[in-house]
């Protein structure tokens, strides 16, 4: 493992996530990036063509939660929109076995921004949905 400073508070990250996070935002165009108080979890997203990737990193586990993009737009509603994006909204909690944020899609349809925000618990790598 290896010790990463970031914002005045050190904390460890395993050498395959340090290497997944570096090969991600170095390739991405990821915007917002949500850190938990502790630096323990993080999560964002990514849109390349049309299609969002977004990510939750608990317990040194990264996590695809792209299906949150597709709960939020159900809430929304079944439209052919203009533009998406789905970005991290805030981090809700984590300890020792899972984690938990908020991200927020927003829609554009006819001119109008629609969102919608959902939860997204991972637990032991794995995406638990609300």
């Amino acid at each position: 493992m290896r010790r990463v400073m970031h914002s005045r508070m050190p904390y460890i990250v395993k050498p395959e996530i340090a290497i997944f996070l570096f090969v991600f935002s170095s390739l991405s165009c990821a915007t917002e990036v949500i850190w938990s108080e502790d630096k323990k979890a993080l999560a964002f997203c990514d849109k390349k063509e049309n299609k969002t990737q977004c990510f939750v990193v608990c317990n040194n586990q990264a996590t695809n939660v792209s299906d949150v993009e597709l709960s939020n737009l159900g809430k929304i509603g079944k439209y052919n929109y203009e533009r998406v994006i789905t970005l991290p909204y805030k981090w809700e909690s984590n300890d020792t076995t899972s984690c938990m944020f908020l991200f927020e899609t927003q829609a554009w349809f006819n001119n109008q921004q629609l969102s919608a925000k959902e939860p997204v618990w991972v637990s032991d790598g794995s995406y638990r949905g609300r």
